[in-house]
């Protein structure tokens, strides 16, 4: 078997072949693509006898020609394509941890308490530079225990919500003067927005006390005025 070019002239050859060679040509063109080649008589620049098969020719030579050619060079790289569209820039993170705070955030269930939202607290310590932050236990509180420990003691004081870091300053009055209050004593809010104390007063010289702070948002706190039980 070898390969053949059929010459233009020769195509137009073609059209000259009869009735009954042009219905070959055409069954084998509807076969082309389950046949690997064709094979037909050349005689005087006219093709006749076209058929998948091979056979003999009485007159002129018998040609053949394979269906499928061979596969071709790799073409031309494309040109590269047009740079995509630049997405939105985010919005910038925050400066500093500071800016985290007020932050929503979510207090699980404790107990039968049901998840409540609150809002984020971040301590900075000023010395060393560590930071913490807190999910605050929700509406800000301070209130005084006038109740009497074992050891003759009392005003104990607890409190949520508050400023980290921020004063809580004790207001006492004495018997003598139970109307006039002096400021007493100072304390820091732990980092945790919380403050408490046992009681500390000893009974018979204190008459009443009160407590101020400052809340998470920034507003003054105070507790309830309570008088010495003892």
């Amino acid at each position: 078997m070898h390969s053949f070019r059929i010459p233009r002239w020769t195509l137009a050859a073609l059209l000259t072949i009869p009735a009954f060679g042009l219905g070959m040509a055409v069954s084998a063109s509807a076969t082309a693509s389950s046949s690997t080649a064709f094979y037909a008589c050349l005689y005087k620049g006219t093709l006749t006898k076209v058929s998948t098969s091979s056979h003999t020719c009485k007159s002129g030579k018998l040609e053949s020609w394979n269906a499928v050619g061979p596969e071709g060079g790799q073409g031309i790289q494309g040109i590269q394509g047009a740079q995509g569209v630049q997405g939105v820039q985010g919005a910038p993170g925050p400066s500093d941890l500071s800016a985290l705070n007020g932050t929503p955030c979510t207090i699980g269930a404790i107990g039968r308490k049901p998840p409540f939202a609150s809002t984020l607290g971040v301590y900075e310590n000023p010395i060393t530079g560590e930071a913490d932050i807190w999910c605050l236990g929700g509406q800000p509180s301070l209130v005084v225990s006038p109740s009497v420990d074992p050891n003759g003691y009392w005003g104990g004081w607890s409190g949520s919500g508050l400023q980290p870091g921020a004063n809580v300053d004790i207001y006492l009055s004495t018997s003598a003067s139970p109307t006039t209050f002096i400021l007493d004593a100072g304390f820091t809010v732990e980092s945790d927005g919380t403050s408490n104390s046992a009681g500390w007063l000893t009974c018979g010289t204190w008459a009443d006390e009160y407590i101020v702070s400052t809340t998470y948002g920034g507003s003054s706190i105070m507790s309830a005025t309570v008088a010495t039980p003892c």
